[in-house]
């Protein structure tokens, strides 16, 4: 997904028209538009208002990552199923449970340095 698609998925979510969160963000629905068409790029700090508003995370934002694409071959299948689960989760509980699971990475890597 795009980030202009993550933009208009997550503005619908909330109810709200491109008009209402222009106003917000206090830029032209024009501009608004052309972000959510992906013809324009979004600066850092208008993503910074805009994921505040929408309450989503930057890195849901700017990154393009498709968590069912990984090689199902290369995962247990419990994590599999898991995973696939992920896209009925809104984009906020999706990028908490990234961060839960880097928390986890972190210490592990972390541990091996005090060892």
């Amino acid at each position: 997904m795009t980030t202009g698609e993550k933009l208009k998925q997550a503005r619908k979510k909330k109810g709200w028209t491109q008009d209402e969160l222009a106003k917000m963000v206090d830029i032209d629905i024009s501009a608004l538009g052309r972000l959510e068409r992906d013809t324009a790029m979004l600066n850092i700090d208008l993503a910074v208002q805009l994921a505040d508003l929408l309450d989503i995370s930057l890195d849901y934002l700017a990154r393009d990552k498709n968590l069912t694409a990984i090689k199902e071959e290369t995962l247990p299948q419990k994590f599999t199923k898991q995973l696939q689960k992920l896209e009925q989760l809104s984009p906020s509980d999706v990028s908490h449970i990234l961060a839960v699971l880097d928390a986890f990475v972190t210490k592990a890597q972390l541990q091996s340095i005090v060892k």
